[in-house]
């Protein structure tokens, strides 16, 4: 899923609490971008941003920035490529996103 919002600037919040397992640079895909890896299966990707501020291995939590959207890697244009696998398989993120939203209110 691709979010794209009105400043590129935006800080990239954590969706759930987990830990940093990768930090990494790919220029031909996902940039700069991070893995966490959160229990019962769960893994969230947060791809192209323009720089990070944890560490790996960083237990984070909901709300925990983890750096700024940009577009590295092999993006057109500012965005944040957000991804949920469950048990190695990629899943929709909307209704989990959903779900977050409705909790955070």
């Amino acid at each position: 899923m691709d979010i794209i919002t009105v400043s590129h600037k935006e800080p990239i919040y954590a969706t759930a609490q987990g830990v940093i397992s990768k930090i990494a640079y790919d220029p031909n895909g996902y940039g700069i971008y991070v893995v966490v890896d959160h229990a019962y299966g769960y893994r969230t990707i947060y791809a192209h941003l323009e720089f990070t501020v944890i560490e790996l291995n960083q237990i984070v939590y909901a709300g925990t920035i983890l750096g700024k959207m940009g577009k590295t890697g092999n993006a057109t244009g500012y965005h944040l490529h957000y991804s949920i696998m469950k048990n190695g398989r990629y899943i929709d993120p909307l209704p989990m996103l959903s779900l977050f939203l409705v909790d955070a209110k």
